[in-house]
């Protein structure tokens, strides 16, 4: 339990990369919606920038979804230790 603590840092950063990956094969750029199938018809730049928006935004949304878990699970209230 101790190494979980000390490197809480760099499991909740491979967890929320971890979540976000499959977050993003969970639940794909709608590309088949027909508005967007519009707008890559006609300006494929805009379509390409909804689409790495729209990944960043969903990695991000499940990293910050894991980084609150993570703060709630790796919460310790402090223990006072009193000499003698």
């Amino acid at each position: 339990m101790r190494f979980a603590i000390e490197y809480r840092l760099g499991l909740s950063l491979a967890l929320s990369t971890i979540t976000g990956m499959i977050g993003r094969h969970t639940w794909p750029f709608p590309a088949q919606n027909v508005f967007l199938a519009l707008i890559q018809a006609r300006q494929p730049t805009i379509d390409a920038r909804f689409s790495y928006t729209y990944r960043f935004v969903a990695s991000l949304a499940l990293g910050l979804l894991m980084s609150v878990v993570g703060l709630h699970v790796w919460h310790f209230p402090e223990t006072k230790c009193y000499a003698n």
